[in-house]
């Protein structure tokens, strides 16, 4: 797949029951599938922080690993920029 982007990183969302709770910032992706179909269940191995939610080790989540996207790539300005004439 062409990707026109420069990645910066991904996130990894954390869901607890259905309800999102937070992110974490990686600079590596963890898995190969990516979005909602990579989501996992994991359970945390120590305890976790994620905003104002505190969680315990041995919790279960779902985590969720999203790209964040940059600027477009130089190669690829042409797919967003019209042609002067």
């Amino acid at each position: 797949m062409i990707q026109p982007f420069e990645i910066i990183g991904y996130s990894k969302d954390f869901y607890l029951d259905g309800k999102f709770l937070g992110y974490v910032h990686l600079k590596e992706k963890d898995r190969e599938v990516l979005g909602y179909h990579g989501r996992i269940v994991e359970i945390l191995d120590k305890d976790l922080k994620i905003g104002r939610h505190r969680l315990k080790a041995g919790t279960r989540v779902t985590t969720e690993l999203n790209m964040s996207n940059g600027k477009v790539l130089p190669e690829f300005e042409y797919l967003i920029r019209p042609k002067r004439n």
